[in-house]
């Protein structure tokens, strides 16, 4: 049996603008999660997933800075974030941009990984570009697509691994670098542990200043150099992944949004459209298999 895509969801329409749809669904092989959508004015602020993104352009122009640089997406482009990477993505033409993306587990790279001829040592792959032009691989990932929406089991395995191995084999290159925990100060490591364990908890700069022993400046310069975002921006990041997880786990929507700090469902909904461009209706309603 295929994967059973969602077709409408009642919280949806409240928060696309004419022209733009979105449709999203995960798929059993590595727990992977596939979005296909067409974004016009909708912008991402900056944000890092727990996952490797790999996102194919089709139509538009994406815009997007990662590592300081800007960088454009063009149509058979294939975009690549990895784990905590901070980036953000906009139109960067009037029409927009159409793409699809598949959000990686590292666990699922690691094993691509060393099924590729990797040691274990060589730890999870890094991708050297940004942008990755590839036309016979764009060819490969458009039918991979489609396998994931409506293939058998055995189709979509099969599918999702030859382009996996296609990208490890032919654009990466060694260890990843992951952002390191240690090289913050250990104060500053200290106040993002308090956001991250608790991200629900209401927090003023006041306290995190006080107990850092930094003042309110010196903290949110010290959050960037050490994280890429400034302590309010890092707590609700933390308030969203913290969503994601309860989400995944099938809990309701009202229930996520009060466990992970938002006022409410409507609150907990515009911010993770914000964040992963579907809203937690589409992100959870979703069945496998």
């Amino acid at each position: 049996m295929g994967v059973r895509l969602p077709m409408s969801h009642d919280d949806l329409t409240d928060h696309l603008t004419e022209g733009e749809t979105t449709r999203f669904w995960r798929v059993p092989e590595g727990d992977t999660e596939v979005l296909i959508a067409r974004f016009r004015r909708h912008s991402f602020a900056n944000h890092t997933h727990d996952r490797y993104v790999f996102g194919l352009i089709t139509d538009g122009v994406e815009g997007f800075n990662s590592h300081g640089t800007q960088r454009f997406a063009l149509p058979g482009d294939m975009a690549v974030v990895h784990p905590g990477e901070v980036h953000d993505g906009y139109p960067a033409v009037k029409e927009g941009w159409a793409y699809r993306v598949l959000y990686i587990d590292p666990a699922m790279m690691l094993r691509v990984a060393q099924e590729s001829g990797f040691r274990p040592s060589d730890g999870l792959p890094n991708f050297r570009d940004t942008i990755i032009q590839d036309p016979a691989l764009a060819a490969l990932c458009a039918g991979m697509f489609g396998r994931l929406a409506e293939g058998e089991t055995l189709e979509r395995e099969t599918a999702l691994l030859s382009v996996l191995i296609a990208l490890v084999q032919r654009h990466s290159t060694g260890r990843v670098a992951l952002p390191s925990k240690t090289k913050a100060p250990a104060r500053i490591r200290r106040a993002a542990a308090r956001l991250q364990d608790d991200p629900a908890a209401t927090v003023s700069l006041t306290d995190l200043a006080r107990e850092t022993g930094l003042s309110a400046f010196q903290l949110i310069r010290a959050f960037r150099a050490a994280y890429g975002l400034p302590p309010h921006a890092f707590q609700k990041l933390a308030r969203l992944r913290r969503a994601e997880q309860g989400l995944r786990r099938g809990e309701a929507i009202a229930n996520v949004a009060a466990d992970c700090g938002f006022s409410d469902q409507a609150h907990l909904t515009r911010a993770f459209k914000a964040f992963r461009g579907v809203t937690p209706g589409q992100f959870r309603g979703l069945s496998r298999a």
